[in-house]
């Protein structure tokens, strides 16, 4: 009851006062709540920057990378088994044709002295019958079948000297001599890698060019390399399957054939040029 009182006494005395506030109560919640939505309904005014839009000259570039190769480039391989005899040490500059390694077979050498000894004695044979028969000793059969064996002597000679020929790795073109794949001395199976040939004379860049660029490439287009502005050689109009991207290339220079093979490029390739272009800004 104490309590009750004491309330009812505060109350009494502050009677004014609460009922001052219950009568601003609505006020203050027009200007905090009402009001304050209202004015988010007020638009403001925008700022607006104009430019001033001309034709131009236009360039659509994209950044790759490339790789230098040589124009001319090879890996030799052995033609036959045997042992593998290294005539010339890597790094060396040889005319095409030249011996590189050759390849010991001592079948192959023994089939080819039988061949040509088979050749010499058919061949011996074939004019000792004919011979005979400018004599009317021997018939023309006989004749008949002693050019028979000098032709199958013949094949066989053929057939013996391409093998033997296939024991020599020579220079496919003018060159320098890389790195051998096997040592002097070991033994090679048909097919196996001997050594890589290259010439530096004649480098090329070798890059590819992302699928949804390549119906606006065409041969001629300009890439640039080291700032400098060269024309594309080669481009594939087909999207390889690996890489699902179009493979290029352009020739450099004899002026830069500083350039070291395999190492890599940074390019710019133009994709689309127009000389007079109305550009209109992204952010328009």
């Amino acid at each position: 009851m104490k309590q009750l009182e004491k309330i009812s006494k505060i109350l009494k005395n502050h009677r004014w006062t609460i009922a001052i506030f219950l009568l601003f109560l609505p006020v203050i919640f027009y200007f905090k709540v009402f009001r304050a939505q209202k004015s988010d309904w007020i638009e403001h005014p925008k700022i607006v920057e104009t430019q001033i839009i001309k034709k131009s000259p236009f360039k659509h570039q994209i950044n790759l990378i490339g790789t230098v190769r040589p124009k001319n480039y090879c890996v030799l391989t052995a033609k036959t088994g045997g042992t593998i005899d290294t005539l010339i040490p890597a790094g060396s500059a040889i005319k095409k044709g030249e011996i590189i390694a050759k390849i010991e077979n001592a079948d192959i050498e023994k089939t080819y002295d039988l061949s040509l000894a088979a050749k010499e004695i058919a061949q011996n044979q074939y004019n000792r019958t004919l011979h005979l028969v400018e004599k009317k000793i021997n018939s023309q059969k006989e004749l008949e079948d002693a050019r028979k064996h000098l032709i199958e002597a013949d094949k066989d000679l053929a057939r013996t000297s391409i093998d033997r020929e296939n024991m020599l790795v020579k220079a496919p073109f003018d060159g320098i001599l890389g790195a051998y794949k096997i040592k002097d001395g070991e033994q090679v199976r048909e097919g196996d890698q001997v050594a890589t040939f290259y010439n530096h004379d004649h480098l090329l860049v070798e890059f590819d060019i992302p699928s949804q660029y390549i119906q606006k490439i065409n041969i001629g287009q300009e890439v640039i390399m080291n700032g400098k502005s060269f024309a594309l050689k080669y481009v594939q109009k087909a999207i390889d399957e690996e890489t699902y991207m179009c493979p290029a290339s352009f020739e450099l220079p004899e002026s830069d054939n500083k350039q070291i093979i395999g190492s890599s490029v940074d390019l710019i390739l133009t994709v689309e040029q127009k000389s007079q272009a109305i550009i209109i800004p992204s952010t328009a």
